[in-house]
């Protein structure tokens, strides 16, 4: 009686052990469900800018999050006179997205002339230097960025950032 308990004992012990996995072994399954996961997450790059007067434009960073843009995708219009076109560009210089921004150095501020907060005012002033920034959903063709000016009706290139490292 007493061997056929510990023959017993002994089986249901090698099969519970047979079923279980090392340490390692969930370790490594952990790792990669989670490396799957991260590959699949659609991420959000926003990409702040400084520009000066002399039509100097840096990118003074770069942050990536996770993410999904809200909204559908916005009809990109034509450019008025001073905006910016940043364009993101792929490793043969092909446009994968493209966005305009409204000159960074002309700000439109309201203001009371008197303590009466019921009239306001409104003018444009000229910045000699400004910071901006985009936000733009993450594409895997982002290898460079290149930033226009249209002025005068003529599209003029200021610069092409490679931003390749920072993916």
């Amino acid at each position: 009686m007493k061997n056929k308990k510990l023959f017993a004992f002994v089986v249901f012990g090698l099969i519970f052990l047979a079923g279980c996995k090392t340490a390692k072994e969930q370790v490594n399954d952990e790792d990669e469900s989670e490396i799957l996961t991260v590959q699949n997450t659609p991420e959000i790059l926003m990409v702040n800018f400084s520009m000066d007067s002399r039509d100097s434009v840096k990118i003074v960073n770069f942050l990536r999050n996770p993410g999904k843009l809200r909204g559908a995708m916005e009809e990109i219009g034509e450019p008025r006179e001073g905006d910016l076109i940043i364009s993101f560009l792929s490793e043969t210089n092909m446009v994968c997205s493209k966005t305009i921004v409204e000159n960074p150095l002309n700000k439109r501020v309201e203001y009371s002339e008197t303590d009466d907060l019921s009239t306001l005012k409104a003018k444009t002033i000229s910045l000699d230097s400004a910071e901006f920034f985009i936000r733009v959903q993450i594409d895997a063709c982002f290898k460079r960025i290149m930033v226009e000016k249209y002025e005068n009706e003529v599209v003029k290139r200021l610069g092409v950032y490679e931003i390749s490292a920072y993916f």
